[in-house]
């Protein structure tokens, strides 16, 4: 208590301590100013290394090394693909091959069993193959020669025959003679072309 009496009667002796108090006070928060400066800066420092390590060579290095490895399994995956497409390919090829060899081997039997039937096509000018009816038509019992009569006979056998006889006989043309037969104007024709005129 004689010191707070002291100070009071004495304002110059308390001046001090309060210069004190206020000097350690001004301290104390430059201090923890300067702390909070710090503490800043290191943090901005341990970012921009961390930030660093993202962007050295190094970390470049693996991510491209990374990246590789990964392009490199790719292809061999790619690479596994195409050999297993190859081989499939060549499998049917050659199964393929074999079918073909096999219908090269039944056309030769049907050509073979054929034999003389079948003739090149140079060979049908010389030796033209007789067509059923008209054989009947131009062979009698006689011979190859047929008599006129022979003939009549066979195209009155023949109901197309003899609907395009009379048709014709009563002055129409092939084209009305097919249309009211139904027949191909061609095939009329060909019939009233083979139609032996009386003599």
């Amino acid at each position: 208590m004689l010191l707070a009496l002291q100070d009071i009667a004495d304002p110059a002796a308390a001046a001090p301590t309060e210069v004190l108090d206020g000097s350690r006070m001004q301290w104390l928060l430059i201090a923890a100013g300067i702390a909070i400066l710090v503490w800043v800066m290191m943090r901005l420092q341990w970012k921009r290394r961390r930030r660093g390590e993202d962007e050295s060579p190094v970390h470049q290095m693996r991510e491209y090394v990374d990246a590789r490895a990964q392009e490199s399994e790719r292809a061999g995956e790619m690479a596994a693909i195409v050999a297993d497409l190859a081989a499939r390919l060549e499998n049917r090829a050659d199964r393929l091959e074999v079918l073909l060899e096999q219908a090269d081997e039944r056309i030769q039997q049907l050509e073979a069993r054929l034999g003389s039937s079948v003739r090149p096509l140079g060979s049908l000018d010389a030796h033209p193959v007789p067509h059923p009816q008209r054989a009947e038509a131009s062979w009698s019992a006689d011979g190859p020669e047929a008599s006129s009569g022979d003939a009549e006979d066979a195209a009155s056998a023949d109901p197309l025959r003899e609907d395009v006889y009379a048709l014709a006989d009563r002055g129409r043309s092939p084209l009305e003679i097919a249309r009211e037969l139904d027949q191909q104007v061609g095939t009329i024709e060909l019939i009233l072309a083979l139609r032996q005129k009386p003599a």
